[in-house]
């Protein structure tokens, strides 16, 4: 038999309270008074309802005010990254306004500027009226020169360039182009001494000869054509006069047109007759045949027989 309940008496007034059924689930115990609501143990899985961490301080140096000032502005910003401080910014404005108190810069020309304008931009800046105002005393000017540098002022004039400028520019030009007409002459005498040297070497005791077998070719052409031609060049800038090749070449053509010239003295008339004299006085040595013959017998024997054989062709030559 189970003990008897104790029954507590309810207070004067107060309702006794229903005793529990056995199908009635026991309440949830209340939370322990000692464990605070803040250590409890957060839920695991999804912590989008917790709150983001603090940013953390951005450092107070150049490079992160000069991107607030720039304030999104790319141009700005690179314009501020060319100084390495705020101090560099203040001393290039203060450079930029002591130069303009001082009249160092002046206003562009306006785009689109009226000749009036124009006219008072240019006399406010310096620049001469006219293309010829330009000063450039003291450089020299050849006849050859003089049209190229009008050309050239009338440009730069139309650019508004400041005189000091421009006379800088045209005595640049003008050592410059001295310069190298100095290295081509030496470059020329260089290869006048290595052509006439081989030439020399080529045509031996006939140099002077067919020299100026080339002179009277070159006499033979129209007037200038032949000091223009020895005047000239070939493609790679060498002196017709210096070039082994072509002085050969023009050499063989002159005697070509010429072929008793290296034969036999005199032109023309006389050398015909020179050609016949000589041949007849061979012929005459060939018909002796003693011993005592020059041109059967002896050193030069071969030479006489030679020469005979030479004349025969060059006379045949002569004939077509």
């Amino acid at each position: 038999m189970a003990d008897a309940i104790a029954d507590t008496p309810a207070p004067a007034g107060a309702a006794a309270p229903a005793a529990p059924s056995a199908d009635t689930p026991a309440p949830n115990p209340a939370p322990t008074p000692d464990t605070p609501k803040g250590d409890a143990t957060p839920p695991s899985g999804d912590d989008k309802g917790a709150a983001p961490a603090p940013d953390a301080p951005k450092p107070d140096d150049w490079a992160t005010r000069r991107e607030a000032y720039a304030n999104g502005d790319e141009k700005l910003s690179k314009r501020l990254a060319r100084y390495s401080s705020e101090k560099d910014v203040v001393d290039a404005l203060i450079a930029a306004q002591n130069k303009i108190s001082a009249g160092e810069l002046t206003a562009p020309l306006p785009k689109d500027a009226t000749p009036e304008q124009v006219a008072d931009w240019r006399e406010a800046n310096g620049i001469p009226v006219e293309p010829t105002g330009y000063d450039l005393t003291g450089l020299e000017l050849g006849e050859v020169d003089k049209p190229i540098v009008d050309d050239f002022l009338k440009l730069v004039h139309s650019k508004n360039l400041p005189p000091e400028t421009v006379k800088d520019i045209v005595k640049w030009n003008q050592d410059n182009a001295a310069a190298i007409l100095e290295a081509r002459r030496a470059e020329d005498a260089r290869l006048k001494v290595e052509g006439t040297a081989a030439l020399k070497e080529a045509w031996g005791s006939e140099f002077e000869l067919n020299s100026s077998l080339i002179k009277g070719l070159l006499d033979t052409a129209p007037k200038g054509i032949g000091d223009g031609i020895m005047a000239g060049r070939l493609a790679d800038g060498t002196p017709i006069t210096s070039s082994p090749e072509a002085l050969r070449w023009l050499a063989s053509i002159a005697r070509e047109m010429n072929p008793t010239a290296t034969l036999v003295p005199g032109s023309g008339n006389n050398a015909e007759q020179s050609l016949a004299n000589e041949k007849a006085e061979l012929i005459k040595m060939s018909g002796d045949r003693s011993k005592n013959s020059e041109y059967w017998h002896g050193q030069k024997a071969a030479k006489h027989q030679a020469r005979l054989l030479e004349l025969n062709a060059l006379e045949l030559k002569m004939k077509r």
